[in-house]
């Protein structure tokens, strides 16, 4: 067998894809985060976020530190053989939520620049859609087990 047919008859093919496409989002955004808080802060309008008198600069440094571990398991998750669901349906669900949460910042009016709500809403509607894409290849891989 090919590596090709091989690929094309492993059931948890998408959601694999998902989670590595998850992986290097966040590393990159985590890495982009941490390094570039304060010039990304002033593009995007915040200079005090709402809760806790923090800055908007300590705010992604902090997602930023969040998203670099969320990577590391995203990528162990794709990794595993065999697959294990429960770990694709937990990034599936983390990657929807984000998305609502974030179209809910700019539905409930998150003081931001225009450059911060078309960056806020392309990510809300990417992280939403890739998670759409791995709750698809959760669902193949569901119909697969089911047909043995």
């Amino acid at each position: 067998m090919t590596t090709r047919s091989m690929q094309q008859a492993d059931p948890s093919r998408h959601i694999r894809r998902g989670l590595w496409i998850s992986a290097a989002v966040c590393a990159v955004a985590g890495i982009v985060f941490i390094a570039a808080a304060s010039q990304i802060a002033a593009r995007m309008g915040w200079t005090a976020m709402p809760v806790g008198g923090i800055s908007g600069a300590q705010a992604l440094q902090g997602f930023g530190v969040i998203l670099l571990p969320v990577a590391v398991l995203s990528a162990f998750a794709a990794q595993q053989r065999p697959f294990i669901p429960l770990l694709g349906w937990f990034f599936t669900g983390i990657d929807i939520l984000w998305g609502f949460i974030c179209w809910g910042a700019l539905v409930a009016g998150l003081p931001m620049t225009t450059f911060g709500t078309t960056m806020i809403a392309i990510q809300a509607t990417a992280i939403f859609a890739l998670g759409i894409y791995e709750w698809w290849g959760m669902r193949q891989l569901r119909g697969v087990r089911r047909q043995a």
